[in-house]
């Protein structure tokens, strides 16, 4: 017995599917009670925890919740104590995974928020491995259904399974974005590792495979979506471009992943995999707004050197100028342009006006120290592009509501020679993952600062 315990905790252990179940469900209830134990008496409300709990769980990028109340989040006993369940689970997953004859690498999935949800939905549902068969490809399921309605050749197989699994996809992104109002860590990072998991399964339900080929069937599903949606009106080019790298990346890991499995079980019907992977999609959609953590604030800072005065600059950052035509390529794929700013009234409560060619910003003066410091309070942001289509209007939900500019300051720091002038940025975007999206945010915020900038920057050298 010591032994078998001894080789589960190295993952070697075969761990079977009742057990699995069994396990998985008491390593919940354990860490339940981790967060009960570790708050008690400190304002842990296991009612109000219970969402934090399971969000972070499922989404964070490590499976610990942010507790309840949030002073509490980095409450010592509380991260060492998650350490042996953390353990014990990956351990679950490898013997889970050996047991169906997959390597135990892929116990690496569960590292992916969102992604893990499903590795363990489908763990669960993985039939055990013959030891005494060597895995082989093969053709898992011929029936009148799938024959009637994929095409023999293997060209014709891989773009249905990949139009099917499209069309599936974009009924979730409807589900996702127009129902729910949810763009997270489902509608990006599961769902296209669930289009590539079902668009390769529909595919060798027909014809076996290579991984490669396994990989661009699935790439091809994510290109169904975006097309889809574009056709349809539903979204523009630029967003779509922006999802496409981690879209890809994820259905081609979810390709790859049942790939492996029907290599490890020739002659299983997929059916059951397929019908966990998109059934559980609707529950993650509804489920990730609860107890969700705080939208993050993203900071974007540029500066440039300007040889002349802060006097002579202040003035050409409280009020500026019409710039030039935009010819980045960020202009010409929709992204809203600056255009000028100009100030109704002086001091504090002032207030600040910027024309973008998709609106005005509203900014309240808040700090007015000339010619030093300009803070403000941004009251209104414009819609932050004109979606690039084939139609006059799109309107997508993400347009309103989910990018926010909060703050804008200019400091202007006399060095010798002039002046170095900074732009600072704050915003907030409802948009998950954070940091991928925070990544192409940053980059058009930079944009707009070093335009600006560079502008007052010529002004100010040119003036006499």
């Amino acid at each position: 017995m010591v032994h078998g315990i001894f080789q589960f905790l190295l993952g070697r252990r075969l761990v079977g599917r009742a057990g699995f179940l069994a396990m998985a469900v008491g390593l919940i209830l354990v860490g339940l009670n981790l967060e009960r134990f570790a708050f008690s008496g400190q304002g842990y409300n296991p009612l109000q925890s219970i969402g934090p709990i399971l969000n972070g769980f499922a989404f964070g990028l490590v499976p610990i919740a942010i507790a309840s109340p949030p002073d509490l989040a980095d409450h010592g006993f509380r991260w060492i104590s998650w350490i042996p369940v953390l353990w014990v689970g990956a351990c679950l997953a490898m013997g889970r995974l050996q047991d169906a004859r997959i390597p135990r690498r892929w116990a690496l999935l569960f590292l992916i928020p969102g992604v893990r949800v499903l590795f363990l939905l489908i763990l669960g549902a993985l039939p055990g491995g013959d030891p005494t068969r060597s895995p082989q490809p093969g053709i898992a399921d011929r029936s009148s259904f799938w024959d009637r309605w994929l095409p023999s050749s293997r060209w014709g197989c891989a773009l249905a399974s990949a139009i099917y699994a499209g069309a599936a996809g974009v009924g979730l992104t409807l589900l996702s974005t127009q129902v729910f109002g949810e763009y997270g860590w489902a509608l990006f990072v599961v769902m296209p590792f669930a289009l590539g998991a079902v668009s390769t399964g529909l595919y060798l339900r027909r014809h076996p495979a290579t991984l490669k080929e396994a990989q661009w069937v699935s790439f091809l599903a994510v290109l169904c979506v975006g097309g889809l949606l574009f056709g349809l009106a539903l979204e523009g080019l630029l967003c779509l471009v922006m999802a496409t790298p981690i879209a890809g990346l994820l259905a081609i890991l979810g390709g790859s992943f049942v790939w492996k499995i029907h290599r490890a079980h020739p002659d299983q019907s997929n059916a059951p995999l397929m019908g966990v992977v998109f059934l559980s999609l609707p529950a993650l959609f509804a489920g990730e707004p609860l107890g969700r953590p705080a939208t993050p604030t993203f900071t974007v800072q540029s500066e440039v050197f300007v040889a002349a005065s802060p006097q002579r600059l202040w003035p050409l950052v409280v009020d500026v100028a019409e710039l030039p035509p935009d010819g980045q390529l960020w202009s010409r794929l929709g992204m809203a342009t600056f255009r000028r700013a100009w100030t109704e009234g002086e001091g504090i409560g002032a207030i600040r006006y910027c024309e973008f060619d998709t609106g005005v910003a509203r900014e309240p003066v808040e700090i007015w120290d000339p010619p030093r410091r300009l803070q403000l309070r941004v009251e209104t942001t414009p819609t932050p592009l004109k979606e690039l289509s084939l139609y006059e209007h799109i309107h997508a939900p993400h347009l309103k509501g989910f990018y926010e500019v909060k703050s804008a300051e200019f400091l202007l720091e006399p060095v010798e020679g002039g002046t170095r002038l900074i732009g600072t940025t704050r915003y907030q975007h409802g948009l998950w993952p954070a940091q991928y999206w925070a990544w192409w945010c940053g980059h058009v915020v930079k944009d707009l600062q070093q335009r600006v900038l560079t502008h007052a920057k010529r002004r100010a050298e040119i003036q006499p």
